[in-house]
């Protein structure tokens, strides 16, 4: 073998390790990037189930919230029911208790008018009729509301829109 013929063969030997190593650098580079994006996608991965949980979490959350408003809604309806029966209830007394003082006679002495019997049979509640009457008896308003089973204020704004 001469020097030229060793000199091409040291030069294609040298470029097919050359042309080896490059393919080497390539294919490690590349596993290097499918590493990278590997790892990428996983964390992208896992920042997506975060992101699932919390919305999870925040419709357990607003289901939560949503059924204590529609509880309070109904509990407000149920009083705002009462209130107005019991509005009803106060005029009708009203209406009672006028139709009572216009068809009674005052005695001096007493501060609690006489039902007369003609209202008797009339629209007075009977409850009203009850609680004047016991009154009449002697009975102080505690005591009629204990007996009757209503609250002490009724009884006070009966006796008081009667007198």
């Amino acid at each position: 073998m001469t020097l030229t013929g060793g000199m091409v063969l040291l030069s294609v030997v040298l470029g097919f390790l050359v042309l080896v190593l490059t393919f080497i650098v390539f294919k490690v580079k590349r596993q290097k990037d499918e590493d990278d994006k590997a790892m990428d996608d996983e964390a992208f991965n896992r920042q997506i189930g975060l992101v699932n949980e919390k919305v999870l979490e925040l419709d357990d959350y607003h289901n939560f919230v949503k059924d204590e408003i529609e509880k309070k809604h109904k509990e407000l309806l149920f009083l705002y029911q009462m209130i107005s029966d019991k509005e009803k209830v106060i005029r009708q007394i009203q209406l009672d208790i006028e139709i009572l003082k216009s068809e009674s006679t005052v005695n001096e002495n007493d501060t609690i008018k006489e039902m007369p019997k003609s209202v008797t049979g009339s629209s007075a509640t009977p409850i009203s009729k009850k609680i004047i009457d016991l009154k009449r008896q002697g009975y102080g308003a505690r005591e009629i509301a204990k007996i009757l089973g209503v609250g002490v204020g009724e009884v006070n704004l009966i006796l008081n829109l009667y007198d």
